[in-house]
């Protein structure tokens, strides 16, 4: 059983404002015994329920009492001054009779009539609560759709951007494979023969060690040429290195942040030729 939505489905307040129908309410019970999270909801609702009935109760107004307790008084006077005849006790008595009645209606319809208003400010305050559930729900899922939709088209950029790197006949790709203890591993490099602009994808590579950063060489006459180091907070899969003019070979090492200026050959973890 969903017990989330049986929570959000109303049954439990339908409840509380007495509506709930016989089979509601045994169902009900029965779940409150098998759920604690249901059982918990429903002393909630109740809670809350009191609690608004409390903060907005009518005060009578001031004087009431005493007026009431004048009117009382009044009559008591009236009738120890009243000749004490047994007709006109009778009478009496059989007149009292259907006013103790008339009262005792007035008193049900009045209890009705609070029962009423009791039941339609709960639902005004159960249907507002619902509304603005469902609206910053909505308010929620649109932002979630505008992020989206930013991200995607963010996305579809640099998509377009590659798609047009790998499509111009100036750019070379080379799959740079991994060397000694990193077989397996590998990393992407596009070199612009034209522009001689370098882009280095490490996506398929684990990230360096702390305080470590890897760095791009290019092997220019047997002779190793910073070609920059790889950004450690960038969000780009192909980052941009220096431009290159020339190379017979490119390879990665690990360095200390913010690199160096002599490769460490015994970190060398991929390298190609061109």
């Amino acid at each position: 059983m969903d017990v989330q939505q049986y929570i959000s489905s109303g049954i439990i307040e339908t409840y509380v404002l007495g509506m709930a129908s016989e089979e509601e309410v045994r169902e009900l019970m029965m779940l409150c015994e098998q759920y604690p999270e249901i059982k918990e909801a429903l002393l909630s609702v109740q809670a809350d329920m009191e609690q608004y009935a409390t903060l907005h109760a009518a005060q009578p107004p001031s004087g009431m009492k005493e007026q009431i307790w004048n009117v009382l008084q009044e009559n008591n006077n009236i009738n120890s001054d009243s000749p004490a005849d047994s007709s006109i006790v009778s009478n009496v008595i059989a007149f009292k009779e259907p006013e103790k009645e008339k009262k005792a209606f007035r008193s049900m319809m009045a209890a009705a009539a609070v029962i009423v208003i009791i039941a339609s400010v709960g639902l005004n305050f159960f249907f507002w609560n619902k509304t603005q559930s469902t609206q910053q729900e909505l308010a929620s899922m649109k932002t979630e759709q505008q992020q989206m939709l930013a991200s995607n088209k963010a996305y579809q950029e640099k998509l377009a951007q590659i798609n047009s790197m790998l499509l111009d006949p100036a750019m070379k790709s080379m799959v740079l494979a991994g060397v000694g203890n990193h077989v397996g591993t590998n990393a992407m490099l596009l070199w612009n023969t034209s522009s001689k602009e370098v882009y280095l994808s490490l996506k398929n590579m684990p990230p360096p060690p702390t305080g470590k950063q890897y760095q791009l060489w290019a092997i220019v006459d047997g002779k190793p040429v910073d070609a920059g180091v790889y950004a450690l907070d960038s969000k780009d899969d192909m980052q941009k290195m220096k431009v290159i003019p020339s190379a017979q070979m490119f390879a990665i090492t690990i360095e200390n942040e913010g690199g160096s200026a002599a490769p460490t050959l015994d970190q060398m973890v991929v390298a190609g030729k061109v």
